[in-house]
């Protein structure tokens, strides 16, 4: 019986604790059933250009984090959209702004990616070839070469 009663406190020590760890719900972030704001990314990432390499990581970063962010938030909602009594414009409500940010954090990543393929056969061209060549280091023709020429129809 001590046994028992030592075995139930411990277990009940352990997972007390466990308990107050658990994430917070969708309604005490604040979430709104069907409600969700648009990309954060679209004011910042409207063109992008990147001039280098880690600017185009740090996009990279940011578009998977966003795809991240667009997962809870799709969990986050059908919890929530479950407990209206239309589930279902609810949940078509929430998703037509969610996959719009999850294309434009696809397309994101796909344009750094892009990019970065561009900046690194850039410098690498740049590396393998400085200088363009010049006009004195292009070979003239030879004397064989200019005999050959086909007569002009109008000599």
């Amino acid at each position: 019986m001590k046994i028992l009663t030592k075995l139930t406190i411990t277990t009940l020590l352990i997972a007390a604790p466990m308990a107050s760890f658990s994430a917070p719900t969708p309604e005490e972030l604040g979430w709104e059933a069907g409600v969700v704001a648009p990309s954060p990314l679209k004011s910042k990432y409207t063109t992008p250009l990147f001039k280098t390499v880690q600017e185009a990581e740090q996009a990279k970063a940011l578009a998977d984090e966003e795809l991240a962010r667009v997962k809870k938030l799709r969990e986050g909602q059908h919890y929530l959209c479950n407990q209206k009594i239309f589930v279902n414009r609810c949940i078509d409500k929430a998703e037509k702004v969610l996959k719009d940010r999850e294309r434009f954090a696809e397309q994101l990543k796909r344009t750094a990616d892009h990019q970065i393929r561009q900046i690194e056969i850039n410098n690498h061209q740049k590396k393998a070839d400085p200088q363009p060549p010049r006009e004195t280091d292009k070979p003239q023709p030879s004397c064989r070469a200019r005999a050959q020429k086909p007569p002009s129809m109008f000599q």
